[in-house]
């Protein structure tokens, strides 16, 4: 090499070193939806200091929050078990809110899950494919849900939902709950749970290990004129990408928390 060609690359790397950094600037993505309590709405102004995360002993600073946009690849998991019917209502109503060029699929669930319509944006096909499902066996809720985790998603690019409509039993999944978590995270994809009665805690937990959020369809008629539809997307679209400092993983016990006076439910997924 030429002495005059080396000398200047030499000089190119020397200013590269000295404009870059020693240390490494690095973060953690996590999805994030806060639903305020008292109106089940979301909260639709958040702000970096609005925010709390608590990793183990440590307090991790919140970088930066923005709304999470994009179009929908939506899976309404309908629980279509001996006390399903009660719920089909509220899954029409869901379908009805979808955007022009958003995606959903129908998937029915008793004691093993059921792929009724393939995702589509046609109101029309979804609206006739809930009409189609028959009711009968056991439902087992975690089993359908991680089946429609692992397998509903291969052929999607964009925000991937789980919407899951029960009526709230669960009749034995075999699978676990930290299986379920598990696929969430490797498939990016944000459960919101809609549920009579029944494992009020195990919904709860769906949704905060997921960024999404658990309604409450007999809590939702007393304290909102709104349809559980359109609820339960004014949350989806109001989703939030949150930067944290390090790029380590959060831990298994790590929690976001409201700075604000009030009472919310702060979920989140971390983005790999």
């Amino acid at each position: 090499m030429p002495m005059r060609v080396s000398f200047v690359l030499s000089v190119i790397l020397a200013v590269a070193c000295f404009a870059t950094p020693w240390y490494s600037v690095a973060a953690t993505r996590l999805l994030v939806t806060v639903v305020d309590q008292n109106t089940m709405a979301p909260v639709t102004d958040l702000k970096p200091s609005d925010l709390v995360v608590q990793d183990g002993k440590r307090v991790r600073a919140v970088e930066s929050v923005s709304r999470v946009e994009g179009l929908l690849d939506l899976a309404l998991l309908v629980d279509a078990s001996v006390v399903g019917e009660m719920v089909q209502p509220a899954a029409a109503n869901i379908v009805e809110q979808i955007g022009e060029k958003d995606q959903m699929s129908i998937v029915a669930f008793d004691s093993a899950a059921t792929l009724v319509q393939d995702f589509t944006s046609s109101k029309r096909l979804l609206l006739g494919s809930l009409e189609q499902i028959k009711y009968g066996n056991a439902p087992r809720i975690l089993d359908a849900v991680f089946a429609t985790i692992d397998g509903a998603f291969s052929n999607t690019g964009f925000r991937r939902i789980v919407i899951l409509i029960t009526a709230g039993l669960e009749a034995g999944s075999r699978t676990a709950e930290s299986r379920v978590y598990r696929a969430a995270s490797r498939n990016q994809v944000t459960v919101y749970s809609l549920f009579v009665g029944g494992w009020r805690g195990m919904f709860r937990e769906l949704a905060e290990k997921t960024g999404g959020a658990a309604l409450n369809l007999q809590d939702m008629r007393k304290r909102t004129q709104r349809g559980p539809g359109e609820l339960v997307f004014d949350l989806i679209r109001n989703q939030y990408s949150v930067t944290i400092e390090g790029d380590a993983s959060l831990g298994e016990k790590a929690r976001l928390q409201m700075r604000r006076p009030g009472k919310f439910a702060v979920s989140f997924l971390e983005l790999e």
